[in-house]
């Protein structure tokens, strides 16, 4: 592993190597960061440079998926830290409760395993890649079966779904014991996934590449383009995302998956379209997590902006004013508030209306 380390590996890493410590892990005489450590140094050599090349060699739907490289993996740490040690998460910051509020320490252990291996499935293709989490840590590490199980379990909720139904996390046990550590399954499950939302960056796209991506990945690969910044922040926990856009990328529409009941039909969107579908998408996922993570954290709401910039200068043509979604009234009120956005630019001929008002 790279001398380079985050926030909650740092922290991991002073847990485990302080023996007044040791009776917060399963077993007092193992060196947790160290296992933590050569676990990340099988992955980032067998699995995290090919898992690009297992995406679009063994994915049912063949194209050009957005990057799952090591940096999508190291970003999820990264903003996994910024829920768990809020405000603080810059700081030397090596008290994980406080106030009697936090993670412990084998639940950082816990927590990050399951980043670690919750998309490197992936090098097996797109389809499940979920379910392999298990089968991963085996290879990875020496964790006996049991630990490798819960640790796979609380990976794999990150998506997918079982059956018809995407609540995965309600099918973890609220607590469990391994030994003398307890550890909460949900709680730590709901960290991952939401941290793993916020991660969608223009690093997940190549613009070298987006000449030769296939139609039916192109809008992914545009919408990452169009994310500015995606940060977390505090008093009250807010998510805070901004959009940009050139005048051509939005007033063209973009190839996707088929998204009818055609069969064999190619889809195609807007990608103002997509940006408000994600970012319902995020809002529900929000108040999703937030059901399993109150004892740590809650994320208040999503504010978003969205600017359409010229094509020769990038200056701002015109703002999408978003309204913040957040909970407030009726659940379905800020769903509905988003949706009287969406039919104000939902054609190309709405789109050009709003720019030509602004020029």
């Amino acid at each position: 592993m790279s001398e380079k380390l985050f926030q909650l590996e740092k922290i991991l890493k002073y847990y485990s190597e302080n023996e007044i410590y040791a009776e917060n892990f399963p077993d007092h005489n193992v060196n947790y960061f160290t296992i933590y450590q050569a676990a990340l140094g099988r992955l980032n050599t067998a699995y995290y440079p090919h898992i690009g090349s297992g995406l679009s060699a063994l994915s049912e739907e063949r194209g050009i998926y957005t990057s799952h490289n090591k940096d999508h993996f190291d970003d999820v740490v990264k903003y996994s830290g910024m829920l768990i040690l809020g405000k603080d998460w810059e700081g030397d910051h090596v008290q994980l409760i406080k106030n009697g509020v936090g993670i412990t320490p084998y639940e950082l252990f816990i927590l990050l395993m399951a980043i670690r291996v919750h998309d490197a499935g992936n090098i097996y293709g797109r389809e499940r890649h979920e379910e392999s989490c298990f089968k991963i840590i085996k290879d990875i590490s020496s964790l006996d079966g049991y630990e490798a199980k819960f640790i796979g379990d609380i990976a794999s909720a990150h998506g997918g779904k079982i059956g018809e139904d995407k609540d995965k996390i309600s099918r973890l046990n609220e607590e469990l014991v391994n030994c003398s550590a307890r550890f909460r399954p949900r709680l730590l499950a709901a960290i991952l996934r939401f941290a793993d939302e916020l991660c969608e960056t223009r690093k997940r796209t190549s613009k070298v590449l987006m000449e030769h991506i296939p139609r039916e990945n192109q809008v992914y690969h545009k919408y990452s383009e169009s994310i500015i910044y995606s940060s977390i922040n505090h008093e009250p926990t807010r998510v805070q995302i901004g959009y940009q856009i050139d005048e051509e990328s939005a007033t063209a529409l973009w190839g996707c998956e088929n998204r009818t009941e055609n069969p064999g039909a190619l889809g195609e969107v807007l990608l103002t379209s997509e940006i408000f579908d994600r970012l319902e998408k995020m809002d529900r996922e929000r108040r999703y997590c937030n059901r399993f993570t109150r004892e740590v954290y809650y994320i208040s709401s999503i504010r978003a902006t969205l600017d359409i910039v010229s094509n020769e200068n990038r200056d701002v043509v015109h703002e999408i004013k978003i309204p913040e979604l957040q909970d407030a009234g009726y659940p379905e009120a800020g769903a509905n508030a988003l949706n009287a956005i969406k039919t104000q630019y939902n054609s190309i001929e709405k789109l050009k209306k709003h720019l030509k008002r602004n020029k």
